[in-house]
């Protein structure tokens, strides 16, 4: 009995031992940080003091990159009170440490920086994460070499600047007031601070291979010369510019990219002028526009709208970033004239950059759209279901090119889709796809003028291509995956007869949803072929039954099925 005792005695020691081990140990970890909070997005880690920034700075310089950590400053920083004190910066490339996490700045500011260094001289020296709503007030970061406002440094491509600014004054051979190599993302950033150099002082960042830049104003130049990434809506500021307009101007951006779901609404902070351009920390006071709201638009009811070539271009600026909308509606509402800008594709291969959602065009066109480059394509890669897009008047020419598309990822649909232009290719290329792999192209026609190695319709595999027509000789290079394609005359296209058989196809073809197609309508008058915006699409139906009863067999099920669709639908809405 006694034996038995101290045996159970014994191993409630090493219990007791082991599990004092790790409480002392989660204890001192924490003692070690020394931030309130863990690092959670509900409980970030506190940035309140000189001396927790201080801190902060210290453990990532020693290895902690914080991935998947928040950390959140909570009050306006000012190292004043420290005499001769210099700041060094967050993280350092040459050692291969950076900030992994997310640092929000909550519309506080840090003011009389001070950062003296030999080379990479910045607030961040190097970041992997995302850097938001912060701003750097006054202080002076200088180097020797390379100088930046907020970072130094991406480390890959991930990294995000948004809604920041810089006033502090930059000495450096390269000079630049938000980033100095930076191939990650920067968007809705001011700049104001002296870039003084000898070299290059620029605005918002010096270089980089692969950056993207949207929404940034500057009264130096933005970009550098041996900047290579894409810049749009970059503008060079008077420093008389009103405070007032500027606002509106960044508020209007940050609402963009809240539709987007670039940042939350829980997270943005927006601006005011009543004392200078600044922060609304009054975070109550700012009602910004709900139909904005991001996370409650994207579903099929409730899709989130593209209305003008600024929201296709923030819609690719997200992609690109790395949102892939899985899932998430998008309806063109208007026609667009892309004749403006010479057109990016959207998405990225080498990065994997695809858009896996659900693109409706609505019927409406986008005009004039000018591409040049290696893909030439509205996608490069297309991982989701593009339908009812008319691309009108395009002009593209690359390496390789594919109309609505470059290539696919996963499984993607292009159906009831047209593209008319000019497309050329130096190696090879398709109306509306170049390679499709595992993925359909349904219903879709081209009025094209090739050039080199175009194929009508797609130039490489494809799982399916079905109900197909282009004027070119070639519509596709693999005859066995077709099915009732092939090439018609340019005066068969623009025809009544066409039309109705394209619309008789819609209903046909049980692989397309009849609830998001919209139907074709031919126009006498101008000899075209455009969409019939549909408002009663039973009625429609009804109408193709009567003139075409030879199909019956087939409109019958998809016409009962359309209908207890519809009704199912609505009864779950009501």
């Amino acid at each position: 009995m006694f034996q038995d005792f101290k045996k159970f005695f014994k191993a409630g020691l090493y219990i007791f031992a082991f599990l004092f081990i790790l409480l002392y140990h989660s204890i001192s970890v924490k003692a070690e940080l020394h931030l309130y909070g863990n690092g959670s997005r509900e409980n970030p880690y506190e940035i309140n003091t000189v001396q927790d920034l201080i801190h902060f700075q210290q453990e990532v310089n020693s290895g902690n990159t914080f991935i998947g950590c928040y950390v959140e400053q909570n009050c306006d920083i000012d190292f004043s009170l420290l005499r001769e004190f210099k700041f060094s910066p967050i993280g350092n490339i040459t050692n291969g440490t950076y900030f992994a996490g997310t640092y929000n700045g909550n519309g506080h500011y840090i003011s009389n920086l001070v950062i003296s260094e030999n080379d990479d001289a910045a607030l961040f020296g190097a970041v992997s994460g995302t850097i938001e709503n912060l701003g750097i007030e006054s202080g002076t970061i200088q180097s020797s070499n390379c100088a930046g406002g907020i970072a130094a440094h991406s480390v890959g491509n991930n990294a995000l600047i948004i809604n920041c600014y810089n006033k502090a004054d930059i000495y450096g051979l390269t000079a630049a007031g938000i980033a100095i190599s930076f191939d990650g993302s920067i968007i809705n950033c001011w700049n104001i601070g002296s870039c003084i150099t000898p070299d290059q002082h620029l605005g918002i960042i010096a270089d980089c291979s692969s950056s993207q830049i949207m929404y940034a104003y500057s009264t130096d130049k933005v970009c550098g010369e041996e900047f290579y990434g894409q810049c749009d809506y970059a503008d060079i500021i008077s420093p008389n510019t009103d405070n007032k307009d500027l606002s509106l101007i960044l508020n209007s951006n940050l609402e963009k990219c809240i539709k987007f779901r670039i940042i939350s609404s829980e997270d943005a902070v927006f601006w005011h002028d009543d004392n200078g351009l600044c922060f609304n920390t009054d975070l109550n006071s700012y009602s910004f526009n709900n139909t904005y709201n991001g996370n409650e638009m994207g579903t099929k009811k409730s899709p989130i709208t593209i209305n003008t070539i600024e929201d296709l271009i923030v819609f690719r600026f997200a992609v690109d970033y790395g949102i892939t909308y899985a899932d998430t509606h998008f309806l063109q509402t208007n026609d667009i004239d892309a004749g403006s800008v010479m057109w990016n594709p959207i998405g990225n291969i080498p990065n994997q950059k695809v858009f896996s959602g659900y693109y409706n065009g609505g019927g409406n066109q986008i005009k004039n759209l000018k591409i040049q480059g290696a893909y030439a394509g509205f996608f490069e890669c297309l991982g989701g279901d593009v339908y009812n897009l008319y691309i009108a008047g395009s002009e593209m020419h690359g390496e390789y090119v594919g109309g609505i598309a470059y290539m696919s990822y996963g499984h993607p649909q292009i159906y009831n889709c047209c593209v008319t232009g000019t497309l050329r290719a130096n190696y090879s290329g398709g109306g509306i796809a170049y390679d499709f792999s595992a993925g359909r192209i349904m219903n879709c026609w081209t009025l094209i003028k090739p050039e080199n190695n175009m194929y009508g319709i797609c130039a490489g595999s494809a799982d399916k291509i079905m109900d197909c027509f282009s004027n070119t000789p070639s519509v596709h290079k693999m005859d066995d995956i077709r099915q009732n394609s092939g090439q018609i005359s340019e005066q068969e296209i623009c025809s009544a007869n066409f039309v109705q058989q394209l619309n008789i196809n819609l209903i046909t073809n049980i692989s397309i949803p009849l609830e998001k197609v919209m139907p074709w309508k031919y126009i006498p008058d101008s000899n075209e072929v455009s969409f019939y915006d549909c408002l009663f699409p039973i009625l429609f139906l009804c109408s193709v039954w009567i003139n075409n009863r030879r199909k019956i067999c087939f409109i019958i099920p998809r016409l009962y099925n359309f209908i207890n669709d519809t009704l199912v639908a609505e009864s779950t809405v009501l």
